[in-house]
């Protein structure tokens, strides 16, 4: 399983850019091999456009994206999907992830010369969705939902919260959420912790920005929740 977090200008994969890609393979992590985790930050795809507030939550500048990221668009997402091709399970997870990630990722190697054979073989239609399994955790606890407009308004953050774990850092970043969510996987599914044995900063790849490195979690100061352990 590939846990995915992504950065874009804006909300539309077509009208919008990717940014900045955070992963995370579990099998790759679990088993102790190479390169478990991959980022990158990338200029913004030729004719793109760029919502300020999708910027504002990333805190990425409009120069940046467009002239000091050293990598472009389609080198960054060349470098995932070479990245992707040792992975044993390319099934991919991430909250929202049908709705926003897989729309993003699968239009984002469209537009970098993938054809849609390739990216249906590589990405296909499957993911797994951390928003579900929250919701089916909550009502296997009996825990209330948060609702909206009679629906489900359960947020990452919440789950988050619900699991014991640190909410998203602001400014967002892509590697950093895809960690928490592949936590908050573990937590859900197995009642166990992913990252209790493992030191994050030791595996971290070289392209995560030093500033951000404070952000990483540790979670050895969240221990699981007890209903969890039940």
């Amino acid at each position: 399983m590939i846990v995915v977090g992504i950065e874009t200008t804006g909300p539309d994969p077509k009208r919008n850019s990717i940014i900045s890609i955070g992963s995370l393979d579990t099998e790759k992590l679990l088993s102790d091999e190479k390169e478990p985790l991959f980022y990158g930050e990338c200029r913004i795809r030729q004719g793109a456009e760029i919502e300020p507030l999708a910027l504002k939550i990333s805190s990425f500048t409009e120069h940046q994206i467009k002239y000091q990221n050293p990598e472009s668009h389609d080198e960054l997402i060349r470098r995932w999907v070479f990245w992707i091709k040792s992975s044993k399970d390319k099934t991919l997870a991430g909250e929202n992830i049908g709705y926003f990630g897989l729309p993003f990722i699968k239009y984002a190697l469209y537009s970098s010369g993938y054809d849609l054979d390739f990216i249906n073989k590589t990405i296909g239609t499957r993911s797994i969705d951390i928003h579900s399994l929250s919701y089916a955790h909550h009502q296997a606890t009996n825990t209330p939902i948060p609702s909206k407009y009679e629906r489900s308004a359960l947020s990452l953050d919440e789950t988050l919260v619900y699991l014991n774990l640190p909410k998203k850092p602001s400014p967002h970043n892509a590697l950093i959420e895809a960690i928490l969510k592949a936590e908050a996987y573990y937590r859900l599914v197995f009642s166990d912790s992913l990252f209790s044995k493992v030191s994050l900063k030791n595996i971290i790849p070289k392209e995560f920005p030093n500033k951000r490195r404070k952000d990483i979690p540790n979670f050895n100061n969240h221990p699981i929740p007890q209903f969890s352990n039940k």
